[in-house]
């Protein structure tokens, strides 16, 4: 790859590529730029991906590998842009059979959209598509709730300052945290009626690390089923608009006991937050607060290019954000940015520890550096690294 004088030979080079199958995209300084959906990835039906099949039996053996030609890519694609964010990358239409494990087209919708609304754009002009906070299904649930008969006056309120809202996952507002303790009641109610109270409270325990991944695949299907009016997961005689009155009320009383009365302090900053853990802060927990990164308020949600996913076990601490943000130009490299969510030291001594933080927090980048004499002229210090 570090050899590669173009895409094409990028891509001839990815031929061998074994694992991890993942999605690649590259640009180079010819303009060219693609994806490659790269690694070995074998032929196998369809039925394997849902649950574990006997292997003993000879039904359900590989057929080879897909062949490296017929994975799916694109070159310069007609649009001018290319967009992925964990999606499924194939229609209905392909041939074989890749994963069932992809997340939902929310974030990649947003992520085009994002694109599509730049002119001409800069690599200053990406951390605008990183920005992207607003969540389709909140929009969806606020088509539900206009259906919604609230059961109390507190709901009532939720409700009004819901409807209100123009779906920005913004850690500055109310209405992100009344939304998800919405969210999370439902799909606990869900659980609930279709796996028993006791299996329910199994799969809700916080420590199951399945539970963040599973949920919010369920979170995606239940926005859409709500969509088609399909009722199938419901107790018989309930509608969505009377489970989303209750998960409504549910999520409300919740949040009253958890951060008080005044509805105008519940915001989202105040519980969805990145709480950095150092390994050895477990084992010695009297360091705990020298060796742990200070949380970080973080916006966005599971569904958001913005990303800030959580377990609903345990709301109040982002599980899945964006790790590094990248910015490249690669018709002038020095242009190139980036960030993380701490920083570029490892060392909880350093003051490089967490400098980061706020730039990420506020979805900005600093400069990559590539011209060496810029960047021996600007640095704080060296350090030589010699064989013993």
């Amino acid at each position: 790859m570090l050899q590669a004088n173009d895409s094409q030979e990028l891509v001839d080079h990815m031929r061998d590529w074994v694992d991890p199958c993942n999605n690649l995209l590259f640009a180079d300084v010819h303009g060219d730029m693609g994806y490659l959906c790269r690694g070995r990835i074998p032929i196998r039906s369809r039925l394997n991906g849902w649950l574990p099949v006997p292997g003993w039996t000879g039904e359900h053996e590989w057929e080879g590998d897909i062949p490296f030609d017929e994975m799916p890519i694109s070159i310069n694609p007609a649009e001018g842009y290319i967009a992925t964010a964990n999606n499924r990358p194939v229609g209905d239409d392909y041939p074989y059979y890749i994963a069932i494990d992809f997340t939902p087209e929310f974030r990649v919708k947003r992520v085009t959209h994002g694109l599509k609304s730049l002119d001409h754009p800069t690599a200053a002009d990406m951390a605008q598509v990183h920005a992207q906070r607003v969540s389709i299904p909140a929009l969806a649930y606020q088509d539900m709730l206009k259906a919604v008969e609230p059961l109390d006056e507190s709901s009532e309120s939720a409700k009004s300052l819901l409807l209100d809202w123009n779906g920005e996952m913004d850690a500055s507002l109310v209405q992100p945290t009344i939304y998800s303790a919405m969210r999370d009641a439902l799909l606990k109610e869900i659980f609930e009626t279709n796996l028993t109270e006791d299996l329910a409270n199994d799969a809700w325990h916080p420590s199951d690390r399945g539970l963040g991944s599973f949920s919010n695949r369920l979170k995606a299907r239940l926005a859409e089923m709500i969509g088609q009016n399909d009722l199938s997961l419901l107790k018989q005689g309930d509608t969505w608009a009377t489970v989303v009155a209750r998960a409504l009320a549910n999520g409300v009383a919740l949040l009253t006991e958890t951060l008080g009365e005044d509805i105008d302090e519940w915001r989202w900053e105040r519980i969805h937050q990145a709480r950095p853990k150092h390994n050895l802060s477990t084992a010695f927990p009297e360091l705990a607060e020298l060796l742990n990164p200070p949380a970080i308020p973080a916006s966005g949600d599971g569904d958001t290019p913005l990303q800030g996913g959580y377990s609903s076990a345990t709301p109040a601490t982002v599980t899945s954000l964006s790790v590094a943000r990248y910015s490249y130009d690669p018709s002038n490299w020095d242009d190139s940015l980036w960030v993380v969510p701490l920083g570029s030291s490892g060392h909880p001594g350093s003051h490089h520890y967490f400098d980061q933080s706020e730039t990420w927090r506020q979805v900005k980048m600093i400069p990559m550096g590539y011209d060496w004499e810029k960047i021996e002229a600007s640095c704080e210090s060296q350090q030589t690294l010699r064989p013993g």
